[in-house]
């Protein structure tokens, strides 16, 4: 009877540290999952930004120049707005500030 009662402890102990083991690798996976999604969107921000540079010649002060530059800086602000949002949810990951 003692014996099948160790082997229960052990099998219980495994088993937490088994649901342990997976709970931080689906914590690690989220925090990678929230990091891609914050770079993608940086990225997504600076494309479309240098697009509208691009097809402007620069930073002529023009009306449109001037559109362009306010879209992307809303945009740049939905990407850090992102990684701010998710921050608080990831300990260990900073929100870079462009």
């Amino acid at each position: 009877m003692c014996d099948a009662e160790n082997a229960t402890l052990r099998h219980l102990a495994a088993l937490e540290a088994e649901a342990l083991r997976r709970a931080e690798l689906l914590t690690a996976q989220a925090e990678l999952d929230a990091e891609l999604i914050r770079i993608t969107a940086r990225r997504e921000a600076h494309a479309i930004v240098s697009a509208a540079r691009s097809q402007t010649g620069g930073a002529h002060p023009t009306s449109e120049g001037r559109q362009l530059s306010e879209i992307g800086d809303a945009v740049s602000r939905v990407a850090e707005s992102i990684g701010a949002s998710l921050a608080p949810l990831l300990p260990g990951v900073e929100t870079a500030q462009a």
